[in-house]
């Protein structure tokens, strides 16, 4: 149970990338945005390193993402933003979804998400 429930968050937040690009905001604000960190999906991997500083990890060069203690992310090939957020520890979504939500809050927080 463990390993599953990071590749969730991961797939949660993949989706929800996909879903607030196309989705207005909701009355109450966005469900996502802002995390617990001085983040926003909309930033390019400079933006990110300008906020966070220097990552622990570079593979952009590669095609891959950048990483932080806690904290990975892959960047759109238009660089409009990250594609694909991977948190562990304390990081929360602006819902309060996590890493250790329990699984019934997030279907119920953002139905239509898939569980793999």
């Amino acid at each position: 149970m463990p390993c599953f429930l990071p590749k969730l968050v991961w797939l949660l937040l993949c989706t929800i990338v996909g879903l607030t690009a196309v989705d207005p905001p909701t009355p109450t604000g966005s469900r996502v945005e802002p995390l617990t960190l001085p983040l926003r999906l909309s930033m390019t991997a400079n933006k990110v390193i300008a906020a966070l500083g220097s990552p622990r990890l570079d593979n952009r060069a590669f095609g891959g993402g950048i990483g932080y203690p806690g904290l990975r992310m892959l960047f759109d090939a238009t660089r409009r933003g990250i594609r694909a957020l991977t948190m562990e520890g304390g990081a929360r979504l602006a819902s309060g979804i996590g890493v250790g939500t329990a699984l019934a809050r997030v279907q119920a927080e953002y139905p239509g998400g898939t569980v793999v």
